[in-house]
């Protein structure tokens, strides 16, 4: 019975599907300095000699972080641990060392995005920017650049959710992993030392860093009280509609202004959709409900107009994104 126990034991937490807006990046050094996160210059029509731009001296710095777990045990418990309980636990550690840390870590970072800075100099959200182009004014929602608020007029229950929109980018996503050392387990089982303390200690160090793409490839919202689908999906609209006029800085006053998004189709390859989890049901209703404005879900009484954003998004819930 005990073994069947330990067997059945979950001691690690399912972690939320992050991937499609993490961008992982070898690390070397202790801080590391991304110098060339500037766009490269417009096309423009040749007229006899090169537009030499200037790329940007900006240079965004990322230092690692040592992270560590650790416990310790009696000897005498691990000399009577007789179905490998202890094993487990270890194995546990190990565990929560790799995925599981590494998604919390870049998910309470990205909660932190008003606060942290990005390549720019400004916040990663925030009403203005630095470098790069955004439309200052919105008919629903409050705010500028890619930073939001706006209160639910169905509700007055003054519960406030965080919306994410991230837009998976080839070359850098959102949010940015920066590994320069994986988990590495560690005991002093079996040492002299440990045998005088008459106990053994197990640990786990890595060295990592959470830092953030571009900010056009995102926006946070905060809506203060709980929404109807029909309001989510309108914030979404007025969301999708900001970030289609995000543009690219220029490198010279007569290149073109490129639209970073204008054409952006929404899938769940290319858009991903973070909420707070008290927001979860409801935004999974927008993602899967074929209409909208129905009561029950499942019910297609009443027909509404089919929801465009019927299976367009990828869905990620956390109560680490909570307000």
């Amino acid at each position: 019975m005990k073994v069947q126990f330990l067997n059945a034991m979950q001691a690690v937490g399912k972690p939320a599907p992050i991937d499609a807006i993490v961008t992982e990046v070898p690390s070397t050094a202790r801080i590391e300095n991304y110098a060339w996160m500037t766009p490269a210059p417009g096309v423009s029509r040749y007229k006899g000699y090169r537009r030499l731009a200037k790329m940007s001296s900006i240079k965004y710095t990322v230092e690692n972080l040592e992270y560590d777990g650790s416990f310790t045990v009696p000897l005498r418990d691990v000399e009577d641990d007789q179905v490998g309980g202890y094993k487990r636990r270890m194995k546990d550690l190990v565990e929560k060392s790799k995925t599981p840390f590494r998604t919390r870590l870049l998910l309470q970072f990205l909660n932190n995005g008003a606060s942290n800075t990005c390549f720019d100099g400004s916040s990663f959200f925030a009403a203005t920017h630095n470098v790069g182009g955004y439309p200052t004014t919105n008919a629903v929602l409050t705010g500028g650049g890619n930073l939001y608020t706006v209160n639910a007029a169905a509700s007055s229950d003054a519960t406030t959710h965080n919306i994410y929109l991230l837009v998976r980018n080839e070359m850098l996503c959102p949010l940015i992993y920066q590994n320069r050392k994986p988990p590495k387990f560690g005991t002093d089982a079996g040492t002299a030392a440990s045998e005088k303390a008459k106990k053994a200690d197990y640990w786990i160090d890595l060295e990592a860093a959470a830092a953030h793409g571009y900010w056009w490839d995102a926006i946070k919202l905060t809506i203060t009280g709980t929404p109807t689908i029909l309001e989510l999906i309108t914030y979404l609209d007025n969301m999708h509609q900001q970030m289609s006029q995000f543009s690219l800085p220029v490198a010279l006053a007569t290149d073109p202004v490129e639209y970073v998004h204008e054409q952006l189709m929404w899938s769940p390859e290319t858009v991903t959709i973070a909420v707070s989890v008290k927001l979860q049901q409801l935004m999974d209703r927008v993602l899967n409900e074929a209409y909208y404005g129905v009561s029950v879900a499942g019910s297609t009484s009443g027909i509404n107009p089919k929801s465009i954003y019927f299976k367009k998004f990828t869905l990620i819930s956390s109560n680490y994104l909570n307000p």
